[in-house]
């Protein structure tokens, strides 16, 4: 389990089951969320810049080895275009979403590790959630269009 310690700009793997650190990373900055994908093999990390400029993302590849326990096999770094606040991974697992405290959202290709689509919102994004579009969602009753329902409270 990923827990980021902002206090001390790093990210430390925990087992789940007794929160016992598994292994720490530094973290350039400070991590502010983090999602794990392609499988939980490849750990993804928000953090804001230590100066308080625009964050990044960094992707790591994390591998269970026998001498050292938990470690980096690999490592991208992806530049934001603003500070990070939120981020989430698409149910296919093949792109991420950043929401960014100016009030942007970048989504990320998780293969080729760049920005694919940018978007400006209102405000700073509160959270980040994907929907997944295959199940079929809520339907309207039928009377939705018709005569409104009658409730019957047992009188």
């Amino acid at each position: 389990m990923p827990l980021p310690d902002a206090s001390k700009a790093r990210v430390v793997l925990a087992d789940p089951g007794t929160l016992t650190s598994q292994a720490v990373f530094a973290v350039t900055g400070s991590p502010v969320d983090l999602v794990f994908v392609d499988g939980g093999a490849v750990l993804v990390v928000a953090s804001e810049a230590a100066d308080g400029g625009a964050g990044a993302l960094d992707l790591w590849k994390i591998k269970a080895d026998k001498k050292h326990g938990l470690v980096r096999k690999k490592e991208w770094k992806v530049q934001l275009e603003g500070r990070p606040v939120k981020i989430s991974v698409a149910p296919d697992q093949r792109h991420i979403a950043v929401g960014l405290a100016h009030g942007g959202l970048q989504i990320l290709d998780v293969e080729t590790k760049t920005v694919v689509q940018a978007a400006d919102l209102p405000a700073a994004p509160r959270d980040v959630v994907w929907c997944e579009p295959s199940p079929p969602g809520p339907t309207l009753p039928d009377w939705s269009d018709d005569d409104p329902p009658v409730l019957n409270l047992g009188r």
